[in-house]
């Protein structure tokens, strides 16, 4: 079997410390890795898959099984509103996500430009750093910083586990990964039976209540 994987990034993950354990499985695997390269066209009938390089050249591969991950954007309502940044995003502060020009608007989720991945974990560890912020601008107060967090399956039954860690240890959002946990049975058990639960109800949390600007959604 030859598998091939073809990204538009010019790696094989945006957060540089966590490339080495991904890449390890990368070469166990015996994948081909082709980064730079954009998907623009897919012929299903005949199975064949159409590329655009870094230096513009075309790229055509078959395949007998193809897996697509469409380029990511926030909702037209957001994309086209005075809240979206030139991306389309939310435009938010990655320290407190709070709007950096609507005082009184803060957002999270997968329509917020702040670096993270964009993923339910990630989401869910934005709503409560949205709600304690939202209620402490009310009192006058301090913002605090958030986390995000999100599992990297990596073979059948396990995952490898990632987060980003809040002030003062890292910049919130932003800055370098607080830990990496090397792919183990746990990770998996810990996603496929818990975390994916929190996901399908991910404001239950008697943190994540108040009143905000919360969105999410990529289309």
């Amino acid at each position: 079997m030859s598998v091939e994987f073809y990204t538009a990034s010019p790696t094989l993950f945006g957060v540089e410390a966590f490339v080495p354990a991904l890449k390890s499985y990368i070469d166990r695997y015996g994948v081909s890795t082709h980064f730079e390269h954009t998907l623009v066209k897919v012929d299903g009938p005949n199975r064949l898959a159409t590329f655009t390089s870094a230096d513009g050249a075309t790229v055509e591969t078959r395949f007998d099984m193809l897996h697509v991950v469409p380029p990511m954007r926030a909702v037209e309502c957001v994309r086209e509103s005075p809240l979206a940044d030139a991306s389309g995003y939310v435009e938010v502060n990655p320290e407190t996500l709070r709007h950096t020009r609507f005082g009184n608007v803060w957002a999270a989720g997968d329509a917020v430009n702040a670096p993270n991945s964009k993923t339910g974990a990630a989401a869910r560890k934005q709503a409560p750093v949205v709600v304690h912020n939202l209620l402490q601008d009310v009192q006058a107060s301090t913002d605090e910083n958030g986390t995000a967090r999100w599992p990297s399956t990596t073979a059948t039954a396990r995952a490898s586990s990632w987060w980003r860690r809040a002030w003062p240890c890292w910049p919130s959002l932003g800055g370098a990964a607080s830990c990496c946990r090397p792919s183990r049975p746990g990770c998996w058990m810990a996603h496929s039976r818990h975390v994916s639960r929190g996901f399908s109800s991910p404001w239950r949390s008697r943190h994540s209540t108040g009143t905000c600007c919360c969105l999410c959604g990529l289309f």
